[in-house]
């Protein structure tokens, strides 16, 4: 939610989950408790496990454990000094940024630091500039594009982060613009996780994958 200094606030288009209803854990503290501390100091947009929830219906959402917010890493010493100002002791993460693990809440705030930090704060600048917004309950936070959601996932090359990517590419409503998400890859990660991409588009059947190279 944008304001100005006056106190009028503006109604950019905002999304909501799909179906109303989140699986097993309610990100509402926590999403509160993330837009309290950054909403005046820092640019944010929500990544992780309730992102994807905003885009894939019930049946294709997986349980997740926390919020994840993303941040430019530049701000990090912004972000720490928000959190302690808040009463919270930030706990590293090694992929760089803070974990808050005080109930209720379990907020991880990640830049990804030098790797992959360029990443994550283009996703928040292209959130920004969409004003894509997300309600869940009585909270309003940025959300990044789904291409940008699809190459957070890949560059952990986990198998749980790659499924994700699976139910992104099989049912996200806006659908995932493969092309623009394996030109992101490529850009930001490298041509290697631009063709894992393409495997697993390949693998659901997606129309839009590159076709197999054979010698």
């Amino acid at each position: 939610m944008t304001s100005d200094r006056s106190g009028s606030v503006d109604q950019p288009p905002r999304l909501a989950p799909n179906g109303g209803k989140l699986p097993r854990f309610d990100p509402g503290p926590s999403l509160a408790r993330a837009v309290a501390v950054l909403a005046n100091d820092v640019p944010f947009a929500l990544i992780g496990g309730v992102a994807l929830w905003a885009y894939v219906p019930a049946s294709e959402q997986r349980f997740t454990k926390d919020v994840d917010v993303a941040y430019p890493s530049r701000m990090r010493a912004r972000v720490e000094a928000a959190l302690r100002a808040a009463g919270h002791e930030p706990l590293p993460l090694e992929i760089g940024g803070f974990g808050v693990r005080e109930e209720p809440y379990r907020i991880d705030f990640i830049d990804r630091g030098s790797d992959f930090g360029t990443l994550f704060e283009r996703a928040v600048q292209e959130a920004q500039a969409a004003q894509r917004w997300l309600d869940v309950e009585d909270e309003h936070i940025l959300l990044v594009a789904p291409e940008y959601l699809v190459a957070m996932k890949l560059l952990t090359g986990e198998r749980d982060d790659e499924q994700d990517v699976e139910r992104l590419l099989r049912a996200s409503s806006p659908p995932v613009n493969l092309v623009a998400a394996r030109a992101l890859c490529a850009e930001l990660l490298g041509p290697a996780v631009a063709n894992r991409l393409d495997v697993i588009a390949r693998a659901i059947g997606h129309p839009a994958a590159r076709k197999r190279y054979k010698s």
